[in-house]
């Protein structure tokens, strides 16, 4: 996970609780099943997490030709940051992925 926005620590925790989730009053012998399950659960927002980072961190370092668009990037990423980034209940995602499988 890129250090651009602070989520390599909180990626690991969400981690933690999705597989505690995944885990919880399984039967061992279903665990590989259950992995799959867990990885295709957390691959696609790591995914984006890790591209917003690197995409951040462009920003970060001012690598655009014109600041300008820089800025409005910066200024346009409240949304993502705020609702999808730290609003996210990881448990109660996790709970309904497994409603669905």
């Amino acid at each position: 996970m890129l250090p651009h926005l602070g989520q390599g620590a909180n990626q690991a925790i969400e981690d933690a609780v999705a597989l505690a989730v995944f885990l919880e009053g399984r039967n061992s012998g279903h665990v590989v099943d259950i992995l799959r399950h867990y990885e295709a659960f957390r691959r696609e927002r790591t995914d984006v997490v890790q591209a917003e980072a690197r995409k951040n961190g462009l920003r970060y370092d001012s690598r655009y030709n014109d600041l300008r668009q820089r800025d409005q990037e910066i200024a346009g990423s409240a949304k993502f940051f705020r609702m999808w980034l730290y609003d996210y209940d990881v448990e109660n995602a996790a709970i309904g992925y497994l409603s669905k499988v």
